[in-house]
């Protein structure tokens, strides 16, 4: 291995322990600010670089209900199903 080699596999070293460093502060900022970690799925690259200003999906409550219905009608016939089998 070569001195060059290995000066650039120190720098990444050093640079994954930064990241890790930066990703726990930014953690710990979230939960003094009541956000929680899956919030961080949100902050890909896309959207740092300006594509993040969407608005966030909202699903009332009546569609829940009827999203809830249906997959428990999906699972019962499903299981009535695979009774008779």
């Amino acid at each position: 291995m070569t001195e060059q080699q290995r000066l650039l596999e120190l720098a990444l070293i050093g640079l994954h322990s930064e990241r890790a460093r930066i990703e726990k502060e930014i953690m710990e900022l979230s939960r003094r600010l009541g956000n929680t970690p899956t919030a961080f799925k949100h902050y890909s690259a896309r959207n740092l670089k300006g594509g993040g200003d969407r608005p966030k999906r909202v699903m009332s409550t009546a569609q829940k209900k009827k999203i809830s219905a249906a997959m428990k009608a999906r699972w019962a016939s499903r299981r009535r199903g695979n009774a008779h089998k």
